[in-house]
């Protein structure tokens, strides 16, 4: 289970309370097909949509064991267990969805869900995915990505990426303090653990050692931080302004300057957020303008604060207000 709540509540897409509105349902929301269902007939169908600025998520549960076939599409899906199991059949291959394993697959697929299966599912273009390969390793791509349906949910880069996931969702459910930039940013980090802790066929690429970048590619770097702070800084901009791959970039962040560059926005954005506090109107809230500065987490914001700072957010806001 990904998390105790019921994911992406608050943003239903779509309900049935009968096979026959399912099925009617699945065409126009989802492109779908209805292939029947070995229960009794009852159901209590519920899915949820939430879109990201790049991908959409999904949390479906239809209340009894059902078959689902879906046609092609521009979309990857990755589907996670969050009660019960499942089974994705591409072609002749059957993977299993359970807590110990997801699935990852292309838009056609035939989606056996088991009694009480309850999944999410990330979609995401596959161009998208690409794209932030070419810019990590440097290089147009000579072939496309294609991915092992399976995904072992057992190791440590799988392990970030549910986590990244489930810091997602949570985000998403913090009506209406959730942050634009915060989902924007998240999203990224979805994109990036999932290539690096997936198997694909272009998995040799990010092991391969970067070339060094020259010094002033790593000043055009923290130039195009410093000025743009304030937006979701994507992986993709930094390969451009510096004609580097991200992989060098970061490298040369550590060896040169002894953080990484995520560590170069947080300082930006700490930065950003303290004249926010200092500056802003009397009714401005500190959690409202961490998260304008990008930060969702406010306990692991207030520590961050703290650290550069040496006192606390709330205490830098009490004390503009004074003077105000």
């Amino acid at each position: 289970m990904l998390i105790p709540t019921t994911p992406l509540a608050g943003h239903r897409k779509f309900g049935a309370d009968s096979l026959d509105d399912l099925a009617e349902t699945l065409t126009t929301n989802l492109s779908a097909r209805f292939l029947g269902s070995k229960g009794d007939g009852a159901i209590e169908a519920e899915a949820n949509n939430f879109r990201l600025p790049r991908s959409d998520l999904w949390f479906c549960s239809y209340g009894a064991p059902i078959a689902v076939s879906f046609s092609e599409g521009s979309y990857l899906r990755v589907q996670l267990q969050h009660a019960g199991h499942g089974t994705t059949r591409i072609g002749k291959r059957a993977v299993n969805v359970t807590s110990s394993q997801g699935c990852i697959s292309s838009a056609a697929a035939t989606i056996d869900f088991g009694p009480g299966f309850q999944q999410v599912v990330w979609r995401v273009d596959p161009q998208v995915l690409t794209g932030k390969l070419s810019a990590i390793t440097g290089g147009a791509l000579s072939q496309n990505i294609e991915f092992d349906a399976a995904l072992s949910l057992d190791s440590a880069d799988a392990a970030e990426f549910t986590s990244i996931l489930s810091a997602t969702l949570a985000h998403i459910s913090r009506t209406p303090s959730r942050s634009p930039l915060v989902l924007a940013e998240l999203e990224q980090l979805l994109i990036v653990a999932l290539l690096s802790g997936a198997k694909h066929n272009l998995r040799m690429l990010l092991d391969r050692n970067p070339p060094a970048p020259a010094p002033w590619q790593v000043r055009r770097a923290e130039e195009y931080i410093q000025a743009n702070c304030g937006e979701p800084i994507d992986i993709e901009s930094i390969a451009a302004v510096t004609g580097s791959s991200v992989r060098s970039i970061y490298r040369a962040f550590r060896a040169s300057r002894g953080y990484s560059p995520a560590d170069f926005v947080k300082q930006c954005r700490l930065r950003k957020c303290r004249d926010m506090l200092l500056n802003a109107e009397p009714s401005a809230t500190v959690t409202a303008i961490a998260l304008a500065c990008g930060f969702g987490d406010m306990s692991h914001f207030s520590k961050v604060f703290v650290k550069a700072f040496g006192e606390t957010p709330s205490a830098i806001r009490r004390r503009s207000r004074s003077t105000q």
